[in-house]
């Protein structure tokens, strides 16, 4: 069965209470993106080295890593004019 951005990201959506809403899609920032980078690679190391699915997360933790870096390339300009 083929792992597909999806497929891991419903498997693994945080959801927090914080007062009286729910947390989880809108807090997804660099952070989120780091962390679900580091689960698909620990993931990816615990499969045999010919097992399809860990080229799939290992390119899928790249596309997060990725995707905080763009979130925090977006948020470093919009920072610097705050101040």
């Amino acid at each position: 069965m083929p792992v597909t951005a999806a497929f891991v990201l419903a498997l693994t959506l945080p959801f927090q209470r914080r007062g009286d809403r729910l947390r989880g899609a809108a807090s997804m920032d660099a952070t989120y993106f780091r962390e679900k980078a580091e689960t698909c690679l620990r993931l990816a190391r615990g499969l045999s080295w010919n097992n399809p699915a860990r080229g799939e997360l290992t390119e899928l933790a790249e596309e997060f890593h990725r995707q905080a870096d763009e979130i925090e390339a977006a948020a470093s300009p919009q920072q610097s004019r705050a101040r």
